[in-house]
């Protein structure tokens, strides 16, 4: 099993189920919902326990061999000295492209993507001080979910057999 964190700002309304089932589905490890400054989670009532069901039936219908993790949401702030070692990469429209960027395949990878907001500038500030690498996974803005699907199919794309 690959060490692939996705670290997920909350996305608008209720997108977090379809979020965590293409997660699962693409071979993600860990799903890590943060808490930001412009956007805080709420899964609603038994919406951990869903999380977990979403993902166990993603495991069934991709065949993959582990199920994906699914954390509870905290602060950015609170995380950030938990995150695995391995290749960091900051979701962000004025990184640089994707397609500039092997795929790290091997090895453990961490996809932080802000809130449908943003990151505030300071967040962006501290994802640069853990060693987040800015990477741009469209040419256009995209939705909190949609980049982290975006990513994570792009090192799924990479990622060994």
């Amino acid at each position: 099993m690959s060490d692939t964190q996705a670290t997920v700002g909350p996305p608008e309304g209720e997108r977090g189920d379809w979020l965590v089932e293409k997660l699962a589905e693409l071979g993600v490890s860990v799903f890590q919902p943060v808490d930001c400054e412009r956007g805080r989670w709420s899964a609603g009532p038994g919406g951990e326990a869903r999380w977990h069901r979403l993902a166990t039936a993603a495991l069934k219908q991709s065949r993959r061999r582990f199920r994906m993790n699914v954390l509870p949401a905290r602060p950015l702030a609170a995380v950030a000295g938990e995150l695995p070692g391995g290749a960091r990469f900051l979701a962000d429209p004025g990184g640089s492209p994707a397609g500039g960027w092997p795929p790290p395949g091997v090895g453990a990878s961490i996809g932080l993507v802000g809130p449908s907001q943003g990151l505030s500038p300071a967040e962006r500030e501290f994802g640069a001080g853990l060693g987040f690498e800015p990477i741009r996974l469209s040419d256009g803005r995209l939705r909190a979910e949609t980049a982290a699907v975006a990513w994570a199919a792009w090192w799924s794309g990479g990622s060994p057999s």
